[in-house]
């Protein structure tokens, strides 16, 4: 059967509003991060509090004895564990790079390939290859990256920590990966260049 180019297009196009989404929730979730930092450094500035001071997340007001404590650390804590470089700064990358490949993978590319007409197997792209070895790492080793993965990797570069510690060009670069095999792709199976690598589009 020829492949249906306006399935094709049709599916990419889900595909990449996909993308979108996540990378976008990526973004606010580090904007969030800045803007929390800023709201805990004023309310220091103001107050004389330290960072020893508790800082919480519950539900209901504080003063109500009905009050659900849910979590509970130190402004500093959760000052260095959201900041560039910090724990949950990296924790973040890590959640998109399995979500990112777990779309492709059980959501888009059974699909792309059928509308092709081509066997799911011979569907491969060089940055869901990494991107599958980075998941495996990050839920079966810890988020290590051993020597028989780094040897594996085509496109993406190892991070300076020896982990899957990726920071925000790095995931930038994933996603402008991912956009850009997306676009030749669409352009060598119909002929059109949806130009989705654009990311500066994204709504």
């Amino acid at each position: 059967m020829p492949a249906d180019h306006d399935e094709v297009q049709r599916i990419a196009a889900e595909f990449n509003a996909e993308i979108n989404a996540a990378y976008g929730l990526y973004l606010d979730a580090l904007t969030g991060f800045s803007a929390l930092t800023d709201m805990i450094n004023k309310a220091q500035q103001q107050s004389g509090a330290t960072d020893d001071r508790a800082f919480f997340y519950g539900r209901g007001e504080p003063a109500d004895p009905n009050n659900v404590l849910l979590h509970q650390t130190t402004q500093g804590i959760l000052k260095t564990r959201i900041q560039a470089g910090g724990r949950h700064y990296f924790l973040l990358a890590r959640l998109l790079i399995v979500l990112l490949y777990e779309l492709w993978e059980t959501g888009y590319r059974t699909p792309l390939a059928t509308a092709a007409d081509v066997p799911r197997e011979k569907l491969l792209l060089s940055i869901f290859g990494d991107l599958r070895l980075l998941r495996h790492e990050i839920l079966h080793n810890k988020g290590r990256l051993s020597s028989e993965t780094l040897a594996k990797l085509e496109l993406l570069s190892p991070s300076t920590t020896g982990s899957v510690d990726y920071g925000n060009d790095d995931v930038e670069r994933i996603v402008r990966h991912i956009k850009t095999a997306l676009d030749e792709l669409v352009t060598r199976w119909t002929g059109k260049d949806p130009a989705y690598r654009t990311i500066w589009r994204i709504t």
